[in-house]
């Protein structure tokens, strides 16, 4: 959950950014974190674009692979016996848990392959997994820059995260801000170009504060007063005009009337309005996607490190360390705390 400050500090980022203290050391260079819904369609007019994907985000592929005997000459395969003994990641995990080797590797923005053990829960289908990561082109820090980077970027540019204090309950949903309002849903965005790619969700929050107690019920809807109210946050308005569209995910889909407010500067911000009725449903959908990714910068003791909602990477000498968990069952802070947990234990064996 985050705190959204409508005077943002030029050095941290207050939407789309959270970050962990872990072993008495607080993680700094907070970032933003994705969602793409998962059967999702959208169709919209002039308005807040609603990004959606029947796809996993292109260039991005991820193979894994587990064996229990090793090939002569591979270097990026370990021994078994390197692997964290069984009973300490058991003891961890709070139950027993099966150990083999595994390795894959990912082909997305930054290529990198990895190798270590995966832990199969004994009575379940969950697992989790240690392993060193080794990239194609870089290696040690330079290759977890590189992970770290592109993991904030894609959460910049996709991410879904609750958001408080704006409304009675607001998400980031990529670039735009999307509050449940009373009976309406509002899609709020702004960029100061024109461009879609120059959105911010800190200028939407600007626009959120200025328009949030604004009645724009009205069927067609009435952009002037919208205008009127963003004049003394971002200027004098050049034009306004109305548009609308729709964001689907799974079997709800929020059906909007919308305004885009062009200013004299060339910026423009978009309001979306429509019935919260199927919000609910909505948010729950963009939540179980399978492309939900998150950025959190963390620290496991005195290393940097970081979690995209599904991994932990640890800034950890020539290979970085990478902890996974799968199919366990737990919440998604529960779920990040275990990966913490886990690479303590890896560190420490």
């Amino acid at each position: 959950m985050f705190h959204l400050d409508p005077t943002p500090i030029p050095t941290i980022r207050p939407i789309g950014a959270r970050s962990r203290a872990r072993s008495a050391v607080v993680a700094s260079g907070l970032a933003s974190l994705l969602v793409l819904a998962a059967c999702s369609g959208s169709g919209q007019a002039e308005g807040p674009t609603a990004a959606t994907s029947t796809s996993k985000p292109p260039g991005t592929t991820t193979t894994e692979s587990r064996r229990t005997t090793t090939t002569e000459g591979d270097d990026d395969v370990v021994d078994e016996e390197q692997c964290v003994p069984t009973e300490v990641v058991a003891e961890v995990v709070g139950q027993p848990v099966e150990r083999q080797l595994s390795f894959g590797g990912s082909g997305g923005e930054v290529s990198y392959s990895y190798a270590g053990c995966s832990y199969d829960v004994a009575d379940g289908d969950g697992s989790v997994g240690i392993g060193r990561v080794s990239g194609e082109e870089l290696d040690g820090p330079e290759l977890y820059d590189a992970l770290e980077a592109d993991a904030a970027a894609s959460s910049d540019e996709d991410g879904f995260e609750r958001v408080d204090d704006l409304g009675d309950e607001a998400y980031r949903d990529g670039r735009r801000l999307v509050v449940l309002h009373g009976p309406q849903v509002l899609l709020l965005a702004y960029t100061p170009t024109g461009d879609t790619d120059d959105r911010n969700p800190d200028d939407a929050l600007r626009v959120a504060m200025a328009v949030l107690d604004l009645d724009a019920s009205a069927d067609p809807i009435d952009c002037d007063p919208i205008g009127d109210a963003l004049v003394d946050e971002f200027g004098s308005v050049e034009s306004t005009s109305g548009g609308g569209g729709f964001d689907s995910v799974n079997d709800a889909t929020l059906e909007y009337q919308s305004c885009t407010i062009t200013f004299d500067d060339g910026g423009e911000a978009e309001v979306g309005v429509a019935d919260a009725g199927p919000f609910a449903d909505w948010v729950a959908g963009k939540r179980d996607s399978i492309f939900n990714t998150t950025f959190e910068a963390t620290s496991v003791g005195e290393l940097r490190a970081f979690d995209n909602g599904d991994e932990l990477f640890v800034d950890d000498g020539d290979r970085p360390l990478r902890v996974t968990t799968d199919e366990l069952g737990l919440a998604d802070e529960a779920a990040a705390e275990l990966r913490i947990s886990l690479a303590e234990a890896a560190l420490g064996a």
